[in-house]
C-alpha cells in the first residue's frame, strides 16, 4: 500500500509541477482572444489555391463556346439571307458582321490562351510561379469578359 501512495503523491507532484510551468511569468505576456485572431490572418495564396482560382475561371467559361458556335451560324444565317435578299439595311449588316467577328475574336481569344500556357513551372522559384498564375488569371479573366460581351451583344442584335 505503501507504494501505491507513494506513486500517487508523485503523480499529484509532477501534476502541480506541470501545471506551474505553464502559468505566464511576471513581466511576460499573455494571449488573448483578439491577439488570437489577429495571429490567424489569412496566409497568403498558395500556387495550389491561385491555380485553382485561374482554372475555376477558364471552367467557368468554357461551356460558353458551344454558345459562341450556335450564335455565330445564327448571325451567319441572317447574313447570308439579308445579302440574298440584296437588303437595304446596311445598317443591321454591319451590326452582325461587328458581332460575328466579335464573337470569332473571343472564340480566338480562348484558344490562343489554352494554346499559349502548358503550366510547366520548372526551374522557377515560387514567387515566380506566383506572379506567372496571377497574371494568367487576369488573362483569363479578359477572355471570359471578352466571351460574356460578345455573347451579349450577339444575343441581343438577334432579339431585335
Amino acid at each position: 500500500m505503501l507504494n501505491y501512495y507513494s506513486a500517487m503523491r508523485y503523480v499529484a507532484l509532477m501534476f502541480l509541477g506541470v501545471l506551474f510551468a505553464c502559468q505566464s511569468q511576471p513581466g511576460q505576456e499573455t494571449t488573448t482572444v483578439e491577439d488570437t485572431a489577429s495571429l490567424q490572418q489569412q496566409p497568403q495564396p498558395t500556387q495550389e489555391v491561385l491555380f485553382d482560382e485561374m482554372m475555376a475561371i477558364h471552367d467557368s467559361v468554357m461551356p460558353e463556346m458551344d454558345h459562341i458556335y450556335q450564335l455565330r451560324q445564327k448571325i451567319r444565317a441572317e447574313l447570308d439571307s439579308l445579302q440574298a435578299a440584296s437588303s437595304t439595311e446596311s445598317a443591321r449588316l454591319d451590326r452582325l458582321e461587328q458581332a460575328y467577328l466579335n464573337l470569332a475574336d473571343a472564340d480566338e481569344a480562348m484558344m490562343n490562351w489554352m494554346r499559349s500556357n502548358d503550366f510547366t513551372f520548372e526551374g522557377m522559384t515560387e514567387e515566380e510561379i506566383i506572379t506567372r498564375i496571377e497574371q494568367e488569371t487576369q488573362s483569363i479573366q479578359q477572355v471570359s469578359d471578352q466571351i460574356q460581351a460578345s455573347i451579349q451583344e450577339a444575343e441581343q442584335l438577334l432579339e431585335e
